[in-house]
């Protein structure tokens, strides 16, 4: 806890605290958006994947059917990481 003069203001050794919770913060943004970028890219890689089993079968339906999740997968791995990003700021 920050300790306080009489008169309302900070003491002296607030600057250093305050800049050890800046970069606490700073550090948890950075790992919050590297989480979010190794999402990103394994929610993409998990959606080629559908298409390429799907496109394997050789049988238009599932090949189709695959396309078509692999899209709502991307579409809610973008979401998700876009929500995520926008609380971390």
């Amino acid at each position: 806890m920050a300790t306080r003069t009489t008169n309302g203001t900070r003491g002296p050794g607030d600057s250093g605290v305050q800049a050890l919770a800046e970069d606490v913060v700073a550090a948890a943004r950075r790992a919050g958006h590297a989480y979010l970028d190794s999402t990103e890219e394994a929610v993409n890689r998990l959606a080629d994947l559908q298409v390429s089993v799907g496109q394997a079968s050789r049988v238009d339906l599932v090949s189709d059917l695959a396309a078509v999740q692999a899209d709502v997968s991307r579409d809610v791995g973008r979401a998700y990481v876009s929500a995520g990003r926008s609380l971390i700021g």
